[in-house]
């Protein structure tokens, strides 16, 4: 359960940073809605996360095998 809670308070915050980042730099000059906004940053905090953890996972199981 501490993974699950770890993975999604990582998505939660890469996702309001991202939005945030992206939303000042370059939605609010194009004029994208605010639901798409959200979206937007909730899936790339989705795929953010699911490749730091399969790295991290992929460290470990590396680091684990008998030389």
């Amino acid at each position: 359960m501490q993974d699950v809670m770890k993975f999604v308070k990582g998505w939660l915050l890469f996702s309001l940073l991202w939005g945030l980042f992206m939303w000042f730099c370059f939605w609010q000059k194009e004029g994208v809605e605010t639901g798409m906004v959200v979206i937007k940053s909730l899936y790339a905090g989705v795929i953010y996360q699911a490749l730091t953890t399969m790295v991290a996972r992929f460290k470990a199981r590396r680091q684990a095998k008998p030389l």
